[in-house]
């Protein structure tokens, strides 16, 4: 997934970002059966989603979050 994030940040399809990005952390959540807090992050994502538009492409172009996504991705051998 974080391929295809950077991928993404690499060309400029913010919008794949967001969906991948999007993916990542449900993943995460429903790996670890965090099932109840599910629907809760689900409405607060549809709700904070639309403005992590206006994060790109300054955003990008620093990475800040990628080194966050890759300690994930390792401490949970995912």
């Amino acid at each position: 997934m974080q391929k295809a994030i950077n991928a993404g940040l690499n060309h400029g399809v913010y919008c794949e970002v967001l969906r991948v990005n999007r993916e990542f952390h449900f993943l995460i959540r429903q790996r670890f059966g965090w099932t109840r807090l599910v629907g809760l992050i689900e409405s607060l994502w549809l709700r904070l989603g639309p403005s992590l538009n206006g994060l790109y492409p300054g955003y990008a172009q620093e990475r800040r979050d990628v080194s966050n996504h890759m300690a994930a991705i390792e401490g949970l051998c995912i």
